[in-house]
């Protein structure tokens, strides 16, 4: 007999339900095959692939291996009792998000929903909401949340939903809460760590444009480089500009101003689109990487491996982030406190001795 099921939304439903007969003991070890699911569900096998991608993005199911059926990851899991709980799982509708942190916010949704009921991805635009505790409020009683995930946000709304209900903030800036559970890595430490590595090649011209709202980023960075370089506040400001817009099309004309005029021999990037942008704009210029500029990135994505020369890039631990969102779970959702992670440096081939003479720029004299 096939099984009704929602059709909006259709491979997220359909992932839905699995985990749902999953916890109610219909499959222990392993998953039946598409055609059996598609067949049961009255669905494509394409939409039975789909769901399937979303349950081992989530972290219900193992990586797939050749031939072999899909796996249930049993580890995740864990008795949630007989009432489930309902996750409210936020993030920013606006700013670039970090692979590593998304697949960490996918792992822990997973997580949720195996062990204690289920979770509600919503996407707010932090920086426009004065008043987030209004918000959550009314995010909280339309979605009849029992606990929140909060992903990359600023100290008031992390604040304001540790007020409210059980909290876990993975990344972002943190409050002054005894209250919260959080997991993320410290700019300035992360920084300090790859301006030190640039110094040692004899860099002292290192740029890192910021983000206007990203305060905190632009302040760890000019924090980051008095420290070290013992440069004044003028010198520093210009180390450090900020940009507006996130728009594609205005990135090279930012390139062949900011370049121009600071003369950098380093530039330190938070988001991999801007480092694509610069690499493309090198490439069209002819600056080359790394003999003319050095380029870090403190993120990860694997797809800007295939770019040459490989760029340097940090990765965030991810994995240790949801074995931490796992302990404040089976602890009873009671705050855990901050763990500070350590980004692993992969060194790539963007990264040499700091150049002599002027980088020329095209467009300017």
């Amino acid at each position: 007999m096939k099984e009704k099921l929602d059709r909006s939304h259709l491979p997220e439903r359909l992932a839905d339900q699995i985990t749902n007969l999953i916890l109610a003991g219909e499959w222990t070890e392993e998953l039946p095959g598409t055609r059996i699911l598609a067949e049961r569900f009255g669905v494509s096998r394409g939409t039975c692939v789909t769901a399937i991608g979303i349950l081992e993005r989530r972290g219900v199911l193992m990586p797939t291996e050749p031939r072999k059926t899909r796996r249930i990851n049993s580890c995740e899991v864990i008795d949630r009792g007989e009432v489930p709980k309902t996750l409210l799982a936020l993030h920013d509708a606006v700013s670039p998000v970090q692979p590593d942190k998304a697949t960490a916010f996918m792992e822990a949704m997973g997580i949720w929903e195996l062990s204690c009921g289920p979770a509600h991805q919503v996407a707010v635009d932090f920086s426009r909401s004065q008043i987030p505790g209004r918000t959550l409020k009314k995010l909280i009683n339309k979605y009849a949340a029992d606990a929140i995930l909060i992903r990359n946000a600023p100290k008031a709304w992390i604040g304001a939903a540790v007020s409210l209900l059980p909290t876990y903030a993975l990344g972002g800036s943190l409050p002054d809460s005894a209250r919260v559970s959080h997991s993320a890595y410290e700019i300035d430490q992360q920084l300090e760590k790859v301006i030190r590595l640039l110094m040692s090649m004899g860099h002292r011209s290192i740029m890192v444009p910021c983000r206007d709202e990203l305060n905190y980023t632009r302040a760890a960075s000019q924090r980051v480089l008095t420290k070290n370089l013992g440069l004044s506040s003028a010198e520093v400001n210009t180390l450090c500009p900020t940009y507006s817009e996130n728009v594609p099309g205005v990135w090279p004309d930012f390139w062949r101003r900011e370049l121009g005029r600071v003369q950098p021999t380093a530039v330190i990037l938070t988001d991999g689109g801007h480092l694509a942008s610069l690499y493309t704009y090198c490439l069209s210029c002819g600056i080359r990487i790394p003999q003319q500029l050095s380029i870090c990135l403190i993120s990860h994505e694997s797809i800007l491996e295939w770019l040459h020369p490989q760029p340097a890039m940090m990765r965030f631990p991810h994995h240790k982030a949801v074995a931490h969102f796992r302990k404040w779970i089976e602890g009873g959702l009671a705050p855990l406190g901050s763990k500070f992670l350590e980004l692993d440096l992969m060194s790539g081939a963007s990264l040499a001795s700091a150049r002599n003479g002027v980088l020329q720029v095209s467009g300017l004299v």
